[in-house]
Order: C-alpha cells, then structure tokens, then sequence
C-alpha cells in the first residue's frame, strides 16, 4: 500500500509533541542522513556537519523511509534547507526584512 501521508488532526504530534524542534533520521540501504524538524515553523534542516551527525547517533529521534520523508517537502509543505548554513542564511535574511 502507498504511503498517503500523516493524518491532519495529529499535526503537530507527527513526531512526539511538546518541543517542536525534533530530530530525524532517514534510512536508505542502512545508510542513514540526519535532519532537524520543526513542525511548528514546518522547516526541515538536513546535517551534514560530521561531529554533529556523530553527537546525533547518540540522540533519539524519529525514523521514517525516503518516501514518508519526501511527503513532508512536496506534500505537507515543510521547507527543506540542505544544511545547517542554508538555514541560517534564511534566518538572517528573514531577520533582516523584519527590520526594513
């Protein structure tokens, strides 16, 4: 059966409820990248940094497949930063516009 996404009514409880900022991990071939979800901001960040992917084998987080995952971005309308950097780049900038 196809995935046909999370249930609506449980947003904001897809991965634990209480803090909104969670980690995530997807698996493909026992090979595993590492993420850092807001559900309340509905951004995804992706780590690449190596000792953070290193501190982030040590911490729970929610595991889902690529196809859970890619609903997420393309149906549920997270935005997806492809690191840590990219992130912050949008942070500044959207602080910046703020202030204008």
């Amino acid at each position: 059966m196809a995935f046909k996404g999370f249930r609506k009514d449980h947003r904001g409880n897809w991965f634990g409820g209480g803090s909104h900022t969670h980690m995530l991990y997807v698996s493909e071939d026992n090979n595993y990248e590492f993420y850092i979800i807001n559900e309340q901001d509905e951004h995804i960040i992706r780590v690449r940094d190596e000792q953070q992917i290193e501190l982030m084998h040590c911490m729970h987080g929610t595991e889902l497949d690529r196809e859970r995952f890619d609903w997420l971005i393309n149906k549920a309308g997270f935005k997806y930063f492809d690191s840590v950097d990219d992130y912050r780049a949008h942070y500044k900038e959207m602080i910046e516009g703020l202030k204008s």
